[in-house]
């Protein structure tokens, strides 16, 4: 087996990075740009971060709302001195696709930053594109190849079924132009009749969660006023090999078996949203929620907040 050399694999993606004397590695958001974007690479993973210049005052679900347009998986994440942007990428290298994929997946982060930081996204012509690959019985062949029951739907979305602590819950697998989606919805229904403090607070919840997790973040449809879903996602460069879709699944089984139940009892029940937002006095809640709160539950609230303090 030959040994891992991360320098040529980042090359590979990012030809300007370059050490930065503290174990890590920087480089520019674009070509001219001074824009400094930190790479920690840790074993299996690698690590981006990129400070925010300015941080938009705005209610969570915009945050979100805004972040599931950004491509890579680039999200706004939470540090100990505020919000960053912060991509995780799984350093796959075992067969010849793995490290391709690995390579267009750094470039699809990047694509992310220039996103979020508001520059024009670079031009994908040279970018792996095998229909076949993708297509959505192959890829329901390849995640029945690892042990999961796949099925194709009449809209081409491959659903997974995985069980996250006793909850059945369904992994949907879809290809969007030059990216797979891998992604949870959680709360159903819920979110439709939810009013704005439980829609806040499981917003913020969900945007700290997507803070303590590798390789997922916190997405939602709709607008701030009408929103539609909300859940958990991987956005994955295409890829020929089993182990990036392997590694989605996992993802978003970890991220419900830590975080779906509480972040559906944000969403379902008053009392527990408006204990949560107590414990975070600088999230707005654009209106109090008429709903008539059921007993909270103080061990569950105390769960959740104390879930949220888990932000490296």
């Amino acid at each position: 087996m030959t040994t891992f050399n991360p320098v040529t694999l980042l090359q590979a993606a990012v030809p300007d990075i370059e050490p930065n004397g503290n174990g890590g590695w920087n480089f520019a958001v674009a070509p001219g740009r001074k824009k400094g974007v930190g790479l920690q690479v840790q074993p299996n993973w690698a690590t981006i971060r990129c400070a925010m210049s300015s941080v938009r005052d705005e209610l969570p679900l915009n945050s979100i709302l805004r972040q599931a347009a950004w491509p890579g998986g680039v999200k706004l994440a939470f540090t100990r001195s505020g919000l960053a942007l912060r991509a995780e990428i799984p350093l796959l290298t075992q067969t010849a696709a793995d490290s391709a994929w690995t390579v267009s997946q750094f470039r699809g982060v990047l694509k992310g930053l220039r996103s979020a930081t508001g520059l024009s996204l670079l031009a994908d012509a040279d970018e792996h594109d095998d229909c076949r690959e993708a297509g959505p019985e192959m890829l329901a062949e390849r995640c029945r190849a690892a042990g999961w029951k796949a099925e194709v739907k009449t809209d081409d979305e491959v659903h997974v079924p995985i069980e996250s602590r006793s909850v059945r819950r369904v992994v949907s697998i879809v290809r969007r132009a030059k990216v797979l989606r891998a992604s949870v919805t959680l709360g159903g229904s819920d979110l439709v009749h939810a009013g704005k403090e439980r829609l806040q607070a499981t917003a913020h919840y969900m945007q700290r969660a997507s803070s303590t997790l590798r390789f997922v973040r916190a997405w939602a449809t709709g607008t701030s006023a009408d929103p539609a879903e909300m859940g958990f996602e991987c956005v994955l460069a295409l890829c020929s090999g089993d182990a990036p879709l392997v590694t989605a699944v996992d993802a978003l089984a970890m991220a419900c078996d830590h975080f779906g139940s509480e972040a559906e009892a944000l969403l379902e029940n008053v009392a527990i949203a408006q204990q949560y937002l107590n414990c975070f006095g600088h999230i707005r809640a654009e209106a109090p929620d008429t709903v008539v709160p059921r007993r909270a539950s103080p061990v569950i609230a105390s769960e959740l907040f104390a879930a949220t303090q888990a932000v490296p």
